[in-house]
């Protein structure tokens, strides 16, 4: 069976959900059996939530929307990659409520190099890398579910 043909299985749907999905594969050339593993989500459970057999927790919820909002619209956004550090750094911040001491510490960075990387301030190639991959890594650690 396509993706088209699952998703078109139940019009009742939620649109927003059926359309983001639609636009995944058809943008991505995804097949349905690699959402699950996108979307942090099991195969059953997927198959279940497209024929409406099954209700997602306000946490699925939030993730699955993240989640397709990020894959369909997030990296074609007109942001550098710099950029979009800085404001994984802001989420750090906003989100979980760390300092920029704090970030500093768990990712073994000086704070004057976060500080003057959020500020565009010059700062070495070396130092631009060691920021961009240890903030990603902590944002990834601390969004696992």
């Amino acid at each position: 069976m396509d993706i088209k043909d699952i998703l078109s299985i139940n019009t009742n749907f939620n649109k927003t959900y059926k359309q983001e999905l639609q636009d995944l594969t058809d943008k991505f050339n995804l097949t349905f059996e690699q959402l699950p593993n996108l979307l942090t989500i099991l195969p059953k459970e997927l198959d279940d939530l497209l024929n409406q057999n099954v209700k997602l927790t306000a946490n699925q919820e939030r993730i699955l929307k993240y989640k397709l909002t990020m894959l369909n619209h997030g990296f074609s956004l007109d942001l550098t990659a710099k950029e979009r550090v800085q404001l994984i750094i802001d989420s750090l911040v906003k989100q979980f409520g760390l300092s920029i001491e704090n970030i500093s510490r768990i990712t073994n960075i000086e704070e004057e190099e976060i500080l003057s990387f959020q500020k565009n301030t010059p700062i070495s190639r070396e130092v631009e890398m060691n920021v961009i991959v240890n903030i990603m890594m902590l944002n990834s650690v601390l969004i696992q579910n």
